[in-house]
């Protein structure tokens, strides 16, 4: 669904949308953002817009003031390993903690995701898988145009677009050199969207479950807590281990190209942590700051 996953991506949602304030204002934004895509991909009505509008800024408060002292602790932590040198072994331990950090957000979620799926109709329900299947289709054509070729320009666009959005824009030498690196990486893709549209069945299945047989609130909180909590899990080993060898390649590439940083592009690099870092402290501090007020008043 989209939305669900929001807040587990919330480093690179809010990196996506560059610069210091323009990161603030998105995730101020996220609670309605997050209510529009949940009410369009399921075409709520108006009491379950109630629902996910109630649960969603109560989940955005929680995060704002319990996960953003983490996530700016683990963005300074990245920019001194930066100052000394990025191993592949840093990233995926990174990419671990933040899946640690999904678990507690899923447990915080997985109340309001039942509350709201023992309202839905089955209409519903097959307007979502609708949305889904068009989204997976439009994804489809984005990373898997038709011939190897293409597919190989489409991966190398995208590994050029990230390296330049953290390092400041890479030079033709640079981007050169990419090149052969990029065309011997494991191509993903197809294992890479299996997974997301398995996902996405999954979903359906547990939703209409919880339609059909109406359990009781505890019970769909557990259902909903399991589902929310193997996002992180794929749902075929074989495949799951594909993508994991195109994960450690990835980190690989990125490790060598923050190695062969130049000196403007690592500033870059480090400005751009400690914005992050310094903006999540400043919004947690808000969030802390106004829980007081509403306390004492």
């Amino acid at each position: 669904m989209a939305g669900i996953k929001l807040y587990a991506s919330l480093v690179v949602v809010v990196i996506a949308l560059g610069g210091c304030s323009m990161m603030r204002l998105g995730y101020e934004a996220l609670p309605t953002l997050i209510s529009w895509q949940v009410g369009r991909y399921l075409d709520l009505d108006d009491g379950q817009r109630a629902i996910v509008g109630r649960r969603v800024e109560a989940l955005h408060q929680w995060h704002q003031h319990a996960q953003l002292p983490y996530y700016a602790e683990m963005l300074r932590e990245v920019r001194e390993r930066v100052e000394v040198g990025v191993a592949t072994e840093d990233l995926g331990r990174w990419r671990e903690q933040v899946a640690q950090a999904w678990e507690v957000i899923a447990d915080r979620m997985a109340p309001g995701v039942a509350e709201l799926a023992l309202t839905l109709r089955s209409e519903q329900v097959e307007h979502l898988r609708e949305r889904l299947a068009e989204s997976a289709a439009e994804s489809r054509r984005k990373m898997l145009p038709d011939g190897d070729e293409a597919r190989y320009r489409a991966r190398q666009e995208r590994v050029v677009a990230r390296a330049e959005f953290f390092l400041g824009g890479l030079g033709g030498a640079q981007q050169k050199a990419l090149q052969p690196v990029v065309r011997g990486m494991p191509a993903i893709e197809e294992d890479w969207l299996a997974e997301r549209e398995a996902r996405n069945q999954q979903l359906l299945v547990l939703l209409n479950k919880i339609r059909r047989e109406r359990p009781s609130k505890v019970e769909a909180t557990r259902l909903c807590r399991e589902f929310l909590r193997s996002f992180w899990r794929g749902a075929d080993a074989q495949r799951r281990q594909r993508i994991e060898l195109g994960i450690v390649a990835s980190d690989a590439l990125t490790a060598k190209l923050v190695a062969g940083a130049s000196p403007k592009q690592r500033q870059h690099l480090l400005e751009l942590l400690e914005k992050f870092s310094t903006d999540f402290e400043s919004l947690a501090a808000s969030a802390a700051s106004s829980s007081r007020a509403r306390g004492g008043s």
